[in-house]
């Protein structure tokens, strides 16, 4: 199953000039899974549950990037448990209203909180790797109980199988993949995306038609076969990127150590 991690969570309204958050009505599952584009990648989602279907709140995917996002326990909050989802390229943040009944104080992690939140930072941002052979098939999802933490002895929750196949640019980079990071990105990220390309689009409108263009798309098959055919080298030190092996995997790792200081 595509399902790795899944809680029961709500959504709440967060104010970046006035640092307010508001619990949103409707009961949901937060759930790290497969995308449903690639499932090579992974992705959050937040889903109503099945009893709230009629829930005013749709359910979201948002693509997740190893080294990209960072969950948290949000202290600050007394009348409930809230985590935040943040994405370090973007800025964007996203919370969650824990919904697991608790005993104890309002905001105070249970056992169960505390490990999913240790799996989820540590799914989410494992590094990209390449795995030619053939996998088994992927472990059932990890579903933690709001009971205690699994004792010394108990197995581990499985770890994230590896996807099989050679990865590529335009596998990881599809244009409907790209068209949703644009039309979801921060208004601040858009501005710095169509200045990098300047004058080829000049709105959101423009850059979705660019990365959907014929031309991009053959830029990327360009990219792979350079990556694939061992030049790796000279196109990290053309574009002024530290070089960390051949492949495209050894690549987008040393492009996300660069911008990740």
């Amino acid at each position: 199953m595509s399902e790795l991690i899944k809680f029961k969570a709500g959504r709440v309204q967060y104010d970046e000039e006035t640092g307010q958050a508001t619990p949103l009505r409707g009961q949901g599952n937060v759930i790290l899974k497969r995308s449903s584009d690639d499932d090579s990648l992974l992705a959050i989602q937040w889903r109503p549950r099945a009893a709230y279907g009629q829930s005013l709140q749709p359910t979201e995917e948002l693509m997740v990037l190893p080294g990209d996002v960072t969950f948290e326990h949000i202290k600050e909050c007394k009348t409930g448990r809230v985590i935040s989802l943040r994405f370090e390229s973007s800025g964007r943040r996203e919370m969650y209203w824990l919904q697991d009944p608790v005993s104890g104080d309002l905001n105070e992690l249970s056992d169960a909180d505390r490990l999913n939140l240790e799996r989820l930072n540590e799914l989410a941002n494992q590094e990209l790797e390449e795995d030619d052979e053939e996998e088994e098939a992927p472990s059932e999802p990890v579903a933690v109980a709001p009971t205690s933490v699994p004792s010394s002895s108990a197995a581990p929750p499985p770890a994230v199988p590896k996807p099989s196949g050679p990865a590529s640019l335009g596998r990881a980079l599809s244009s409907d993949r790209l068209a949703a990071h644009i039309t979801n990105a921060s208004q601040e990220e858009s501005d710095e995306l169509l200045a990098t390309v300047s004058p080829l689009a000049t709105s959101r409108f423009e850059l979705v038609e660019l990365v959907r263009s014929p031309h991009f798309q053959g830029a990327l098959n360009q990219l792979d076969e350079i990556l694939l055919q061992g030049g790796t080298q000279g196109l990290s030190a053309e574009l002024n990127v530290p070089y960390e092996g051949e492949g495209l995997v050894s690549f987008l790792n040393a492009i996300r150590k660069q911008f990740s200081k």
